[in-house]
């Protein structure tokens, strides 16, 4: 055991049980990959205790081509970006060391990667350089690789200290250590990620091809062999523009390579291969899947679609964690989405994903994702929710690291349900993937398991409605009108309109505000508010009503405006105001003679029997009664008769 005034360290071969809560971070935003974008390592000590990365050079063979000298500990989040440094020049195909040097007094695990295909991480096959180099106390070692051949621009390095854990991940969490990024540059290469945006049949396609670190211009080769149908290649400036507009019964996927040249004397050349791929038309909003069928997820490793199954993994470690043996709709299917339905994800799983068919959003302004999940996750592993409107640019709208599930769930199926306006709204193709991955070396859990999906246009967070949760909608601050003008009222009358409150949102709405007292406008005190219904916080999904009523004891026109104070976005100001307005009058009866029944042919005061049923015209006395007429007499005033 290793103990320093303020610490207290187990060596290898010992063992110590500490609890300990992780949270992830990102490094600084610039401009994206290779520049910005990574996860950091998640250190809860880092260098706080002498563990770290002192000195690095980056060679080929005796050329140095980048070299930072005795940098010490960094501070938290003891992940830092040397970009400053400017890039290391680097060769495909040949052989490059880079030298390390740790100085302080513990031994380290040192590991390396590149994210060759520039995608933001270093998860891909081909980026560890080495996992891992041992170096004992204040000594230096080299890590040899080759970077292949068909890469080139501008890429992130990182090297990786961790003590005391010989098997490391790109984006894990660790005790002690710390992290350094580095740039370099492998020359004239095509930049853009060989997976292109992924396009649909009977929309639009474009895409940009850009190419990086040659002499400018660059001449690229437009007779491209591979193409999807109805898709041809043409130069804008320095890129490549792909475009056209799909056909129908073109989904699939299509694989081609892209060539070009700069301007150096002599030219150098670069070329690469592309991957598109096209979904079959998109499926019309509300996209609504309870996987009874199958509606065309594109599933990943691991993930399927199958029968709800109750957890059959290994008890006796980990957590306590279930999986449902019923799927949470209403029917007989007992169909799911989940990744190995019934079991544990693995140890050293890179990201997997279950990605959706295209939905169109065209016409939406509003777009939420709502679905009922039993998720089961460590810390230290990663369980996402993104969205994207291009194919290729993903948008996380749920990161257990920033989302909060870092154990398993309430071992039930919980509804939660996420905005993804900002992405969707007004886009023809819109795709949703889960991602499971990575995770860690450790515990394991259960991970996904997902029923009764939408992605719908919900309406306004808090949606408001006259006439209960059924009526019409109105919006904040509107002109007084329906149901919200009472109309003409006895005096001393009661009159109910009920209001109903729905919650269409991502998140519970406070109406912890909203009380008898809110109300304002010229005769407030001739409305009354009964809020025995109104909960301080309404959740998502939930609905709730009260009753506005008037009441007035003298004649005359009351106006008055009532106040619901909330916390939900997208729903007009807070408070949200309802207009109101109601006529008190004398009650007066009034009579109505009608012929028959009420409201038959009506009787005029004084009116002529002529020509009428009541003219019973000449009868013989002796013959008895005659034939007998109904008149309805009715009370149509406001007051007793």
């Amino acid at each position: 055991m290793r103990c320093g005034r303020f610490t207290c360290r187990v060596l290898p071969g010992l063992m110590l049980l500490v609890a300990l809560t992780l949270s992830a971070g990102t490094l600084a935003a610039q401009s994206g990959p290779p520049y910005s974008g990574y996860a950091n390592v998640t250190y809860s000590t880092g260098t706080g205790d002498d563990d770290y990365i002192d000195d690095v050079t980056i060679r080929r063979g005796s050329t140095t081509l980048l070299q930072n000298l005795n940098t010490g500990g960094a501070g938290s989040p003891y992940n830092t970006y040397y970009g400053s440094l400017g890039s290391a020049n680097l060769v495909p195909g040949q052989q490059h060391s880079i030298d390390v040097t740790i100085t302080q007094q513990w031994p380290e695990y040192i590991s390396a990667w590149i994210d060759y295909n520039n995608d933001g991480d270093f998860l891909d096959s081909g980026e560890n350089l080495i996992n891992t180099m041992y170096l004992t106390t204040g000594s230096s070692g080299t890590i040899n690789f080759t970077p292949p051949s068909g890469v080139g621009g501008v890429l992130r390095l990182r090297l990786q200290c961790v003590y005391g854990t010989s098997s490391h991940t790109p984006n894990g969490s660790y005790t002690y250590g710390e992290v350094e990024d580095y740039l370099v540059n492998l020359g004239f290469a095509i930049s853009t990620p060989s997976q292109l945006p992924s396009g649909a049949e009977q929309q639009p396609y474009n895409a940009t091809i850009s190419a990086t670190n040659g002499v400018t211009p660059y001449s690229w080769n437009t007779s491209i062999s591979g193409l999807p149908p109805g898709v041809t290649a043409s130069q804008s400036g320095n890129d490549l523009v792909l475009s056209g507009t799909l056909p129908a019964g073109s989904a699939g996927t299509y694989n081609f390579t892209v060539s070009a040249s700069d301007s150096d004397s002599p030219a150098s050349n670069a070329s690469k291969p592309f991957s598109i791929y096209i979904d079959p038309p998109p499926a019309a909003m509300p996209f609504i899947d309870d996987f009874s069928t199958d509606t065309g997820w594109n599933l990943g490793t691991g993930w399927e679609r199958g029968s709800a199954t109750a957890f059959t993994g290994n008890t006796s470690v980990g957590p306590t964690r279930t999986e449902p043996g019923s799927d949470n709709s209403p029917t007989s299917d007992n169909m799911i989405l989940g990744h190995d339905i019934g079991n544990d994800y693995g140890n050293g799983l890179s990201p997997v994903y279950a990605n959706s068919p295209p939905i169109n959003c065209s016409g939406a302004t509003n777009v939420q994702l709502r679905f009922y999940r039993w998720l089961g996750i460590n810390s230290g592993d990663t369980a996402k929710i993104q969205v994207t409107n291009n194919g290729t640019t993903w948008t996380d709208v749920f990161d257990n690291g920033t989302g909060g599930v870092n154990t398993p769930s309430n071992q039930q199926w919980e509804f939660v349900a996420y905005d993804i306006t900002s992405v969707a709204a007004g886009n023809a193709v819109v795709h949703v993937r889960f991602v499971l991955g990575p995770t860690d070396s450790s515990i394991v859990n259960v991970g996904w398991c997902i029923d009764d999906l939408e992605i719908r246009d919900p309406g306004p967070p808090l949606e408001v409605r006259e006439g209960g949760l059924t009526g019409t909608v109105i919006t904040d601050n509107e002109a007084v009108g329906g149901l919200r003008d009472f109309g003409i009222v006895n005096t001393s009358t009661q009159a109910p309109l009920q209001i109903g409150l729905i919650n269409n949102g991502v998140a519970a709405i406070d109406l912890s505000g909203f009380s008898v007292n809110s109300k304002t406008g010229a005769n407030p005190g001739d409305f009354t508010l009964q809020l025995a219904g109104v909960p301080a916080s309404l959740p998502v999904g939930s609905s709730c009503t009260f009753t506005i009523v008037f009441y007035r004891t003298t004649t005359g026109v009351s106006t008055a405006t009532i106040q619901i104070p909330h916390n939900a976005t997208g729903s007009g100001t807070s408070p949200f105001d309802i207009n109101v307005k109601g006529e008190a009058v004398q009650p007066i009866p009034y009579i109505q003679v009608d012929q028959t029944v009420s409201g038959g042919t009506n009787i005029p005061h004084q009116s002529s029997p002529t020509g009428t049923p009541r003219d019973f015209g000449q009868q013989d006395v002796n013959a008895g009664p005659t034939a007998e007429i109904t008149i309805a007499v009715t009370n149509v005033g406001t007051g007793t008769l």
